[in-house]
């Protein structure tokens, strides 16, 4: 595969054209009527969006196309520029409430016609079954909130309502809410080799890399690691 250039000119020139997205536009418009609920993120919101999806861009320009599955998925960002780049895009959320703003700003790009393959959101833990989101040694989750979202989820299936076998995934998007080494060991016991993971981090929680893992590239909190 050819380094991708993180810094480089195309994601200068993806970073500016998602700030100009009308998926910033709906995000607004569902945050607002949902009475601000704080997904930030999810919804175009935080200042960091359009970096990011210029970064996540990059790396699904510079790859054969195939599946996608955003780890996490918000309100659907992510999920619906792989769908606009014609990836067979799926994501995974464990909050209700992102789960449900996901569909309805899926809706609008789908009434707008801003996409023609429609992505597939599934609610619930995606991790499947013998895996889960792990404590720290204080007895913490990686973030706030999500042990009260993992019970109500508890009994959600996210993968049969999508439809989607995870070995069958050809790259794995994750911005980080859950520990690291959870998201690489479950990259490296349950991802076919070939398959690449682009894992944006927000936690300093290093960690060794699975022996079946490569470390592709690493650039500031990004890192694109390939099952081998």
């Amino acid at each position: 595969m050819v380094a991708i250039k993180f810094d480089g000119p195309r994601h200068k020139q993806l970073t500016e054209s998602c700030k100009k997205s009308p998926l910033i536009q709906w995000g607004r418009l569902v945050y607002s009527e949902h009475n601000g609920f704080p997904i930030g993120f999810g919804v175009g919101m935080h200042g960091t969006v359009p970096y990011v999806l210029g970064a996540l861009r990059t790396v699904m320009m510079a790859l054969p196309k195939g599946t996608f599955l955003d780890l996490g998925s918000g309100s659907g960002e992510a999920a619906t520029y792989a769908a606009k780049s014609k990836w067979d895009a799926y994501g995974i959320e464990v909050s209700r409430k992102a789960y449900e703003l996901s569909k309805e700003k899926i809706d609008i790009a789908r009434d707008k016609r801003f996409i023609k393959k429609i992505p597939k959101i599934g609610y619930g833990n995606f991790f499947p079954k013998g895996f889960d989101f792990r404590v720290d040694s204080s007895g913490g989750y990686a973030w706030d909130g999500l042990e009260e979202m993992l019970l109500e989820a508890k009994d959600a299936d996210p993968y049969q309502e999508i439809g989607l076998d995870i070995s069958h995934v050809d790259l794995f998007y994750h911005f980080q809410v859950a520990f690291k080494k959870d998201i690489l060991n479950l990259f490296s016991e349950q991802a076919k080799s070939g398959a690449m993971l682009f894992f944006v981090a927000s936690l300093e929680d290093e960690c060794s890399i699975p022996e079946n893992v490569d470390e592709m590239q690493v650039y500031k909190d990004f890192y694109l690691y390939e099952k081998k």
